[in-house]
């Protein structure tokens, strides 16, 4: 199982920062990063926030405050797949719960 070695080598802060990086190529990087984390195993779920909103809406306030930036993600002139994932994080933020949609809307 080497999730654990993942997990071990602490690379969430980093990839925070990646995920926030002014270079767009870094920014769908990371977004795949995050992807390929959880599409195989439950591991990390509980360790990323996005996936972590799919199973407790104790986190839609702290995840409200992302909103705004995904919408600006969304709407901006960024390459297709930064917008494409923008758009499918802003869905699983109403996809289960309707806490967010009036932020959303």
């Amino acid at each position: 199982d080497f999730y654990k070695y993942i997990e071990k080598a602490d690379i969430l802060k980093r990839l925070k920062e990646l995920l926030g990086s002014d270079d767009c190529t870094l920014r769908a990087k990371a977004c795949s990063v995050v992807g390929n984390m959880c599409r195989h195993s439950s591991y990390f779920y509980d360790l990323l926030v996005g996936n972590a909103a799919y199973h407790n809406d104790s986190l839609y306030e702290e995840l409200r405050r992302s909103i705004a930036k995904l919408t600006d993600l969304l709407l901006s002139n960024e390459k297709d797949i930064i917008r494409v994932n923008a758009a499918g994080a802003l869905s699983n933020l109403v996809r289960h719960n309707n806490k967010l949609c009036d932020d959303v809307m």
